[in-house]
């Protein structure tokens, strides 16, 4: 193999633990903040072609006041996620 080839795995290999890594902060199946754990992120609001997509995946966007990271929590149907609001 030449340096080129062994270069581009290994820069393959970093692209794909970066993405990975940046998934798993971003995406959650629970309200409460991936990176620090906080039980009581806000809610933010989603862009106009994002709630158009609903349909496809039910999603809530969140943001915490603790760390400052931005995630989605996936699979969680709309009328609960208005349930969830009003009672925090």
């Amino acid at each position: 193999m030449s340096l080129f080839t062994v270069f581009c795995a290994v820069l393959s290999v970093l692209i794909l633990v970066v993405f990975i890594r940046e998934v798993l902060r971003r995406v959650t199946s629970q309200r409460q903040c991936p990176i620090c754990g906080d039980a009581y992120p806000d809610r933010i609001k989603r862009p106009a072609w994002l709630k158009s997509m609903q349909f496809l995946l039910s999603s809530a966007r969140y943001q915490c006041h603790a760390c400052g990271n931005r995630f989605i929590q996936l699979g969680q149907s709309s009328a609960k996620a208005l349930e969830d609001s009003v009672m925090h």
